[in-house]
């Protein structure tokens, strides 16, 4: 299945069938090379809300300690997409202050 053209303007990647699984692999495992590439090809996936808890791949890198990726997509993203929430109403950059991670939060001060 295909994304529809909604799905592309809101930068939606999960239609209720297509998961992103490489780039949430990649940001997992802190696997800069592949996460580029990866958004290389699908630049929209930058701000899409790709998993079931709506996070964006700023979030799961940032709950899986990658900081270099963190520091990464940070430069990579419009201020605005900071500013987006997961299922609980956070911003990635909330959640990593929250456990106390600050050097990672500091990167959403550009």
């Amino acid at each position: 299945m295909s994304l529809g053209e909604s799905d592309k303007k809101k930068g939606n990647i999960n239609n209720g069938v297509e998961i992103y699984l490489d780039l949430y692999k990649a940001l997992q495992i802190g696997d800069w090379n592949a996460a580029k590439d990866f958004l290389n090809r699908h630049p929209h996936a930058i701000s899409a809300k790709f998993t079931y808890k709506d996070k964006t791949a700023l979030h799961v890198a940032a709950e899986a300690g990658h900081v270099h990726i963190v520091e990464e997509l940070v430069k990579l993203m419009p201020e605005e997409n900071l500013e987006i929430k997961d299922y609980r109403g956070c911003t990635a950059l909330v959640r990593v202050a929250c456990r106390g991670n600050y050097r990672m939060a500091k990167f959403g001060n550009k």
